[in-house]
């Protein structure tokens, strides 16, 4: 079990569900779900992407 502050999976929002449903309210549509279902897609290409170090890449610093 993670600890306080910690997480099992990294997820990061683009949106501010507090505002949400004040939205959902002028668009006529449920924003709230619009937002979870793009977060869903984002989370899932994130996991895809490779981590740790990649030699392929250069810093410019040492350019």
């Amino acid at each position: 079990m993670a600890e306080h502050g910690e997480t099992t999976e990294d997820r990061i929002s683009e949106f501010d569900y507090e505002y949400l449903p004040e939205l959902s309210a002028l668009l006529g549509v449920d924003a709230v779900q619009l937002a979870k279902i793009q977060e869903e897609e984002e989370h899932k290409e994130r996991m895809k992407m490779k981590k740790g170090f990649n030699s392929q890449m250069r810093s410019e610093a040492n350019a």
